[in-house]
């Protein structure tokens, strides 16, 4: 008996598998690889994409890319501006994708578009549609336009977006077969039909634990590491650490230092290494090897939505983490203490103090942390919800 195919739409080609984004999207498709053949048709915003040969993972049946340079994405945007489309829509049309699903889409295929920016594709046929839209980016616009007031002219576009959005991602489940998402806060948000709620399902994110071992070791000494790891790319990202070394830091003893890990340009890098005591990776090869000296894990979220995957990270590596209640949205059900949560900067200095100065009560969230990490957060318990819904619509 010959299987179903599933044809995959992403706007970023998913090798190599790393940032959430990607990660979340290559374990759903190597996950549906075992019942479903699988083939993926990705934008490619570099050329070297076009020449990288993924490797021998048995995911995919077949891999079409489709080169969409950057300066066409802002063309497509600037045109955008005063249609009724968001602007994330508008950034990734290409003409060169449709004419490619249209010589392979079948009558019988099942088409699943990565985050609502390709769900326009999938639209234009009369397939089962499963949207993977991961999180509600209206919900994450308006906390941004929200943040101070809508004053700036970055924060006004949010808002101008944010409008946009909400209106286009219950245009997204109306058409839809299947709506995913991360977390029942941003189902919630999205306004539906009262027949078009039981699309909806929750898939949490997962850890691949074969590269996150448990490290950590609660250190007795002078000096202490705080770290946070995050792609400085984003506004949420750039914001909750700007808040951090702003308000914290300042009240945090001088035998504290700041680690930041992840992604960062040049300019924003120069801009927190003014800050005391702030040390600032840049991308590293490994998260593991810049996590052994690190004593706290924060993450001081303010804007953005979703399940963070940062905690997931520090609960996996067993490192003590403080966090805001917007970023545990997703995470537990507020009961296990699994993490510590402070959201005002008094707050945040107990709980960091409290960790540093009580080597039992370190060591105890840091295990309870990976235990429910093991539990609740690996790729096969995390998404047979997704798995299941999927089966469900196309028998």
């Amino acid at each position: 008996m010959s299987r179903k195919r599933i044809i995959v739409i992403t706007p970023r080609f998913p090798y190599p598998v790393i940032g959430g984004d990607k990660l979340r999207i290559y374990n759903i498709c190597k996950s549906l690889s075992k019942k479903f053949d699988m083939v993926l048709v990705s934008l490619c915003d570099e050329k070297s994409q076009l020449s990288y040969t993924p490797p021998d993972d048995n995911v995919f049946n077949e891999i079409h890319k489709i080169y969409h340079p950057s300066w066409k994405s802002k063309i497509n945007t600037a045109l955008s501006v005063f249609s009724s489309k968001p602007l994330q829509v508008a950034y990734y049309k290409s003409l060169a994708l449709d004419k490619k699903l249209k010589g392979i889409v079948q009558k019988d295929d099942i088409l699943l578009p990565h985050l609502v920016r390709t769900t326009e594709y999938a639209f234009k046929f009369d397939n089962i549609v499963i949207a993977e839209l991961t999180d509600s980016i209206a919900m994450n616009y308006s906390r941004i336009a929200k943040s101070n007031g809508s004053k700036t002219l970055k924060e006004r576009i949010f808002a101008y977006e944010y409008k946009k959005l909400k209106k286009y991602e219950a245009y997204v489940t109306e058409k839809s077969d299947v709506v995913s998402l991360i977390s029942s806060v941003d189902c919630e948000f999205i306004p539906t039909k009262e027949k078009d709620k039981s699309k909806f399902v929750v898939a949490n994110n997962g850890v691949d634990f074969d590269n996150m071992p448990y490290i950590y070791e609660w250190k007795n000494r002078a000096e202490k590491v705080i770290c946070f790891i995050g792609n400085m790319h984003t506004v949420q990202n750039l914001d909750a650490v700007r808040w951090f070394l702003d308000n914290v830091m300042p009240r945090l003893g001088h035998e504290y230092t700041f680690k930041i890990i992840g992604k960062i340009l040049d300019k924003d890098k120069l801009l927190f290494e003014r800050y005391d005591r702030v040390y600032v990776t840049g991308m590293v090869d490994s998260i593991e090897d810049n996590l052994h000296d690190v004593d706290v894990a924060v993450c001081p979220m303010r804007l953005g939505a979703g399940v963070q995957n940062k905690i997931l990270e520090y609960m996996a590596y067993g490192i003590p983490s403080v966090v805001s209640n917007l970023g545990a949205e997703g995470i537990g059900n507020g009961k296990e203490e699994i993490f510590l949560k402070a959201n005002s900067v008094d707050e945040y200095i107990h709980e960091i103090n409290k960790i540093v100065a009580d080597r039992a009560y370190a060591v105890d969230i840091s295990k309870k942390a990976r235990d429910f990490i093991e539990l609740n957060h690996n790729w096969c318990s995390s998404l047979k919800p997704l798995l299941h819904k999927i089966q469900g619509v196309t028998k």
